[in-house]
């Protein structure tokens, strides 16, 4: 919009079923026209300026006699007068114009009303609402609704409040993507290209290249940092996939592997969705009748997907040439007959030309009405579209009729753009649009969404369960991983198979024979093959008992075969299961090393790999890592080496339940028996864990650290605070101001225990802002002292504020709830907690605090002077401080520093977990999942999947995930472990399903076997 290009508006050009239907309207309204006259008259309007005299007359006849079906003729509305050129409207003429007119096509959809008043709130697709049940949750707009009853034509509702939906809503087939938007994609993508390194060894995913070309994108289009690097990182992902970045001047193919052994085709091409359905819809029908065999494809605005069967072998160079400009639209028109697009347009057609009536009798024509009465029309019209396809032979012959023409017109110029796909098949062949092919081994970063494509951008009828692209894999992120992992997005790794894994299986399939009955299945195999010095043994062995002979080519060259095959052997007509034999037992092999392994001449060895070629046994393998030019290979093994390359690259583990994850968890915080730790080391590991984790103050000693630690002595805590190594306070503040000295002592107040040399990035983490004190009230007035004279004692700020020390441990108390104020002691946690079983000192109104203050301690220092006594210790022992100011960090290291935490904490970590409810929350989840994968590239934590039903990237330290498999194969014992319900391993309504157990001191939680009870 900023350079002015917007999408053009085309309105149709002359469409004849509306035309059908404003010419029974106008006839219909008024007695006196003639054909002359309303020719003229409906040449006047822009649309049918060019409208000839026989299309006219055509639409004058359709109108006039209608459609002849085996119930009478549909759509006959007008009287026509050919003797006198008179039009006259015929009874019923002009209610079928009023009630069932427009332009709109009629799409089924179901009104959405909400009881009790039936207020209309919107429409459903038919489809979805016909499958929908009541009691469904459905979200419609912005709000949740439940459905009460499902009607002809109307979905009735209730309000569902906040609840969330339990089914997805429906997904419906919008317009493509217009030409100039099109065009505006590829030239971001070409401009986003131009910024990465272009040198032919130059690393497009290198940090600083990344980085550079981010903030030039950034500054260039006035996005943020974040959208740049996102933009940057997935042209840069492709770059390093395909080897290039497809534009409107760069076509890409790709092909790979599925988990079945068949094969996805990518046609990258940001034409549109118009040109790429046309593009799909002409290569699938053209494989049909090429390979006999029905192909799944989808198309949507970015790439075409055809899902290739295991019989389907050809060069990938050869699919463009596939189509010809001159007969591509002979070839779409045929394809687009079986399509649902032809069918819904055909219905459209029909309503507008008003051979189908929306209304019918003052009331709405169902649309299953329309349906089946559209496809009668279509056996009386088009008997060829609507026959048996098993007694169809060859191309279907089009019937010259105008609703037929009208609506092949509107589905190969509006719902495609054959005129597109011409050009563009045009340009393919004069070079102005280069093609780039590649065989990959995992599908690329721009493949990921037509390989997830939805309903609405298939090409034929299959279902969503039953598609081929879902047995595709697709890798997880867009940046390289570790040396140990290899990427899935380095050229050099993906785009070729690796080295190890094709050494694998040419090792796997090196003939071995033991005995001579494998020597001889060998030969038999193998037809005829070179001596072979390592088995003379067995072959002399078959020779002796007449199972194998010896052949002489006519160049003297001795071949052995099995004596089955001795006659036929060297016939020309066993060269192509001779070369199938040693294709099988070979690996990656050229014409040259067949020829000299089998004694045949060139042309013979390059004519059976063509044929097999053709069956879809043999594969040009020309991609394989060094490769020698014209390298051939079997299909099952070209494709063995596809899936072992796949998984010597992604993570061995395998998804445990969480049931198993809890058994970890519980195992990895030492909460189990055998897992238990002790002593001061013992505290320091619990501690390292912990920290960070805002849990309820009364809990720390008595229900986490004593369960994990059983031999805990308050004394170590203590000596940990003293010593200057731990600090407490609460990290996260609450959310909703307080009010002065509303907070009293209480046990549930959250607080975490920080090593001091982590706590600035742990209050960056937690923290955007500082806390603010209540307004005049002893919290400020020791926030300002504080402030002004650093750690102080309890006496102290109370002389200082001229305070009770009951009012100064209670503010103090506010101040820590708050997040304020810390000791440098634990001891003073435990006296707070203990304040309320002390009777508070009371004075009597009016009396000078500051006098009281100092009677109250000269009355402690004689009661202990006279009686012996020892003197009292306050309820908040200890030097208070404020907490400091969070620190300013670089998001990168700020990040980094929570996911080390985090995978300390949990040792596999994933956003449900990173989102606990004690977890500092103030870094987004995002932040810390570049970390992780930036962890992941220096190989210190793995990154896979983990556990089963958490969706999104999961990580884990080396040492959990090889834990995580022997707990995993451990047997379950029914081992129960009961912890309080504060505990941050309460995973319920995390982890599992079903409401969370409240997180407070009084509860507690059992675990059998990793499994909540209920």
């Amino acid at each position: 919009m900023q350079q002015g290009q917007l999408d053009a508006v085309c309105p149709p050009e002359a469409p004849l079923d509306i035309l059908v239907q404003q010419l029974i309207a106008e006839a219909a309204a008024d007695d006196n026209h003639t054909t002359g006259g309303l020719y003229d008259m409906f040449t006047k309007a822009a649309p049918y300026a060019g409208l000839t005299k026989e299309q006219f007359d055509e639409a004058i006849e359709q109108a006039a006699k209608g459609v002849v079906t085996g119930r009478g003729p549909r759509g006959a509305y007008l009287h026509h007068d050919s003797i006198n050129q008179e039009v006259r409207g015929k009874r019923g003429a002009r209610l079928a114009a009023l009630t069932s007119g427009g332009a709109i096509g009629e799409n089924g959809d179901y009104r959405v009303v909400a009881e009790p008043d039936d207020t209309f709130i919107g429409t459903v697709n038919e489809d979805w609402a016909v499958e929908s049940m009541a009691g469904d949750i459905f979200l419609l707009g912005s709000h949740s609704w439940r459905i009460k009853q499902v009607a002809a034509g109307t979905v009735r509702v209730i309000d569902a409040g906040d609840a969330p939906p339990t089914v997805p809503f429906w997904l419906g087939e919008a317009p493509a993507r217009t030409a100039e938007l099109s065009q505006q994609v590829s030239d971001l993508r070409a401009y986003i290209y131009s910024l990465l390194p272009q040198a032919p060894n130059a690393d497009p995913l290198d940090d600083t290249a990344l980085e550079a070309a981010a903030a030039q994108f950034a500054q260039a289009h006035g996005t943020t940092a974040e959208i740049a690097e996102q933009a940057v990182t997935y042209i840069a992902a492709a770059q390093a996939t395909l080897g290039t970045v497809p534009t409107h001047n760069n076509i890409v193919f790709e092909r790979f592997f599925d988990d079945t052994g068949g094969q996805q085709l990518v046609v990258h091409s940001p034409y549109g969705g118009r040109i790429n359905r046309a593009f799909g819809l002409a290569l699938r029908k053209r494989l049909c009748r090429r390979f006999d065999f029905e192909l799944q494809a989808a198309a949507n605005d970015n790439a075409i997907i055809l899902s290739l069967g295991p019989h389907h072998s050809f060069p990938l160079s050869d699919v463009p040439q596939f189509l010809h400009p001159d007969s591509v639209e002979e070839v779409l028109t045929q394809a687009v007959l079986d399509s649902p697009m032809f069918a819904a347009r055909w219905r459209w057609n029909l309503n507008r030309a008003l051979v189908v009536l929306r209304s019918r009798g003052g009331k709405r024509n169902p649309p299953p009405i329309q349906r089946m009465e559209a496809d009668d029309i279509m056996a009386a019209v088009f008997p060829g579209a609507a026959a048996c396809q098993e007694n169809t032979a060859g191309p279907i012959e089009i019937p010259n009729h105008l609703l037929v023409r009208q609506t092949l017109h509107d589905t190969l110029h509006e719902a495609l753009d054959a005129d597109g796909l011409q050009q563009l098949l045009t340009d393919i062949r004069s070079g102005a649009v280069r093609t780039h092919f590649c065989d990959t081994t995992e599908p690329s970063p721009l493949s990921h969404e037509i390989v997830n494509a939805r309903p609405y951008a298939f090409l034929d009828d299959a279902e969503l369960v039953d598609r081929r692209t879902n047995a595709v894999t697709v890798p997880r992120g867009l940046r390289p991983r570790s040396a140990q992992q290899p990427t899935t997005l380095d050229e050099t790794t993906l785009a070729q198979i690796t080295p190890d894994a094709i050494a694998q299986v040419v090792e796997e399939i090196t003939p071995d024979p033991r005995n001579p009955d494998e020597l001889h299945d060998l030969l038999t195999s193998l037809v005829i093959t070179r001596p072979n010095p390592d088995w003379q043994a067995l072959y002399t062995d078959l020779e002796s008992r007449g199972r194998a002979r010896t052949v002489t080519t006519s160049s003297d060259t001795s071949l052995w075969t099995s004596t089955e095959l001795a006659e036929t052997a060297l016939n020309p007509d066993s060269a192509l299961e001779t070369i199938r034999g040693h294709l099988e037992a070979t690996g990656p092999t050229t014409p040259e090393q067949l020829a000299d392994q089998t004694a045949l001449d060139l042309p013979t060895v390059h004519q059976s790999l063509a044929a097999l070629e053709s069956e879809g046994m043999a594969m040009r393998a020309d991609h394989l890592n060094s490769a020698a030019p014209d390298t051939w290979c079997a299909r099952r093994l070209l494709q063995r080496m596809s899936y072992l390359s796949r998984r010597q690259k992604r993570a061995s583990v395998q998804a445990v339940s969480p049931q198993d994850f809890m058994r970890f968890l519980l195992h990895w915080h030492h909460l189990t028996p055998d897992s238990t730790v002790r002593g001061r080391p013992g505290l320091t590991k619990v501690l390292e864990q912990l920290q960070g984790l805002d849990l309820p103050a009364g809990a720390w000693e008595s229900q986490i650290i004593q369960k994990r630690l059983p031999d805990y002595q308050p004394m170590w805590l203590d000596e940990l605070c003293y010593r200057g190594e731990l600090a407490w306070l609460r990290l996260t503040p609450p959310t909703t101001p307080a009010k002065a000295n509303s907070m009293a002592p209480r046990k549930a107040t959250p607080i975490t225990l920080v090593f001091r040399e982590d706590l600035p990035w742990l209050l960056a983490a937690a923290r955007t802002t500082s806390p603010e004190p209540p307004e005049a009230g002893p919290v400020e007035e020791i926030a300002e002292i504080l402030q002004a004279q650093g750690a102080s004692f309890l006496p102290d700020l109370a002389a200082a504020t001229n305070r009770l020390p009951d009012d100064i441990e209670r503010a103090l108390w506010n101040g820590v709830a708050l997040g304020l104020f810390t000791a440098d002691g634990f001891a003073a946690v435990r006296a707070l907690l203990n304040r309320s079983n002390r009777r508070p000192t009371r004075h009597r109104p009016g009396q000078n605090l500051r006098s009281q203050a100092l009677r109250t301690r000269a009355m402690r220092a004689n009661r202990a002077l006279n009686n012996g006594a020892s003197r009292e210790t306050h309820a908040a022992p200890g030097r208070w401080s404020l907490v400091q100011q969070p620190e300013q960090y670089p998001a990168e290291d700020l990040a980094e520093a929570v996911a080390h935490q985090l995978l300390a904490c949990w040792g596999i970590v994933f956003r449900s977990l990173a989102h606990h409810p004690a977890t500092p929350a103030a870094t987004p989840w995002r932040d810390i999942l570049k970390a992780l994968r930036r962890f992941e590239d220096r190989g210190i934590v793995r990154g896979g999947r983990f556990v089963a039903g958490q969706s999104g990237e999961q990580f884990a330290l080396p040492t959990a995930a090889d834990q995580l498999q022997k707990v995993r194969n451990h047997p379950r014992i029914d081992q129960e472990i009961t912890i309080a319900a504060c505990d941050p391993l309460n995973l319920t309504g995390i982890l599992f399903e079903g409401p969370r157990t409240p997180a407070t001191p009084n509860n507690t939680l059992t675990y059998t076997d990793g499994l909540p009870n209920p």
